[in-house]
């Protein structure tokens, strides 16, 4: 049970990314991305995520390098309010 005096909390997405080089062909992250994206819809992955209470999310490219970008701020104020900035 959390201390009496925190009324809310905010929670940090994981973010599980898939990085390559920049000379990968485009042909190459399109079938990346369409094997992860369909493996994303397997019923079995949907399970494993139930056991944790996680809910499923596919991003692409750019969609990912945005969810990242935005969750930096609030994720560095976290760490300084902690005082974990300095390590």
């Amino acid at each position: 049970m959390p201390p009496r005096d925190i009324v809310a909390a905010d929670v940090q997405p994981g973010f599980l990314v898939l990085l390559a080089a920049k000379d990968v062909p485009k042909a190459v992250i399109r079938q990346l991305h369409d094997a992860f994206k369909l493996a994303a819809n397997e019923s079995a992955y949907k399970t494993a995520l139930d056991k944790f209470n996680l809910e499923p999310l596919y991003l692409n490219s750019e969609d990912s390098k945005k969810a990242v970008a935005d969750s930096m701020e609030p994720l560095e104020k976290l760490v300084t309010r902690l005082g974990l900035g300095k390590m």
